[in-house]
């Protein structure tokens, strides 16, 4: 799989694309001192702070004005330096990234791989109707 990922880094940058444009994960923190943040929340000493990740995944100072695109040579390595990922949070961050990330990566890419091989698939309208999350109670 390994070759998969580096001779055809389209597939693993379209994965992070669409983590970042539909994950649901969430960054926690602890406040590790009083803080007033934009002059009006004050975030206290030892205070749990979460940190939606579609507020992370949308921040244009990480990813320009081009944030709501689906750029699918974001996350493409162009060199063998290793690119800074500071923005993305798709499996998580820190001291809670989720050990199993190369494992879904390797299976995710895989089934896509083979169902673009092995069918033919065409949009039923023509165009592209994207799914709604308004029955999903994780997601409002």
């Amino acid at each position: 799989m390994t070759e998969v990922k580096t001779s055809y880094p389209f597939l693993l940058s379209t994965l992070q694309k669409v983590l970042r444009f539909h994950g649901t994960g969430t960054s926690i923190r602890i406040v590790q001192e009083d803080h007033l943040s934009k002059d009006r929340y004050l975030l206290k000493k030892g205070g749990t702070l979460m940190i939606p990740g579609p507020v992370q995944h949308s921040e244009r100072k990480i990813y320009s004005n081009t944030v709501e695109d689906f750029n699918r040579e974001r996350f493409v390595r162009t060199s063998t330096k290793r690119l800074s990922h500071v923005g993305f949070r798709g499996f998580g961050d820190d001291s809670n990234l989720w050990p199993g990330r190369h494992s879904a990566s390797t299976e995710t890419i895989a089934f896509a791989a083979l169902m673009a091989l092995r069918f033919d698939v065409r949009l039923r309208s023509g165009t592209w109707v994207r799914p709604t999350t308004s029955y999903s109670p994780a997601i409002r």
